[in-house]
């Protein structure tokens, strides 16, 4: 993951923990968004880190 996407994860992290936030959303294309969706709702990873 690229710098930009550890300072979203530090964002949304901080968001969650010291600010209260329980959803928020992520403008992004449809293939993308079923990733996300199979991510939350199953786990499953979909990266270079898994095999």
């Amino acid at each position: 993951m690229g710098e930009l996407g550890e300072v979203r994860n530090e964002i949304f992290r901080h968001l969650v923990e010291r600010e209260g936030y329980t959803a928020f959303a992520i403008e992004s294309d449809c293939l993308m968004g079923l990733v996300v969706d199979d991510h939350v709702t199953t786990g499953a990873r979909h990266d270079s880190t898994t095999s």
